[in-house]
């Protein structure tokens, strides 16, 4: 008796799938390409690491001159400041002396 057995299906004449075995020379292209890619992916990621250093350095400097500015204005608000509480003292000094002046008058 003989045993029905399947047969192992036709090997594909597509070349490219035929030949696809390590070491052949598709293969290899498969691997160079992938090897290219990589590297360009490798480059585009330096110059966006290199872009993204430029942009944080200016971010820096911009940062420097913000808080320079706020540092003087913060100076000139001191300054405003003590002129304000001169002037109120001042004020309250001219207060006092109209009050004792009304008071004076109204008793003569």
């Amino acid at each position: 008796t003989q045993l029905n057995t399947p047969k192992p299906p036709p090997r594909p004449s597509n070349s490219k799938i035929a030949n696809n075995r390590p070491g052949n020379d598709i293969e290899y292209g498969y691997a160079e390409d992938g090897r290219q890619r990589l590297e360009q992916l490798d480059r585009e990621a330096d110059q966006n690491l290199d872009e993204i250093g430029k942009s944080a350095a200016r971010l820096g400097t911009l940062g420097k001159q913000i808080g320079d500015v706020v540092q003087e204005q913060s100076r000139l608000l001191d300054t405003v400041d003590e002129q304000v509480g001169e002037q109120h003292s001042r004020l309250k000094l001219v207060n006092k002396q109209i009050d004792k002046l009304i008071k004076d008058t109204s008793k003569g």
